[in-house]
């Protein structure tokens, strides 16, 4: 059996197991990963360290000012794309 163990381990799960994973994640308040992340652990015998989720954008502010940038990119392609075409037809 192989040691190497990558960043995301995919296996396979049966539709039972998932239904029961996702129903007792559900009524624990918790993700399914957090589950199963928990479950490992306690197997194994290794204490989890607390981590905060990870966020892309460090406050609301940020991330709107992002969606913003990304919309403004998206509207000046969209006009030099006009215009080139306009500009050959």
């Amino acid at each position: 059996m192989s040691e190497t163990m990558t960043e995301k381990q995919m296996f396979p799960l049966t539709a039972t197991l998932k239904d029961q994973l996702g129903k007792y994640a559900a009524e624990h308040d918790q993700s399914v990963a957090e589950v199963i992340r928990q479950a490992i652990a306690d197997k194994i015998g290794v204490k989890l360290e607390q981590t905060t989720q990870r966020r892309k954008y460090q406050s609301e502010a940020e991330r709107i000012e992002a969606q913003r940038a990304r919309t403004r990119a998206k509207r000046d392609l969209v006009r030099q794309l006009l215009s080139d075409y306009n500009k050959t037809h």
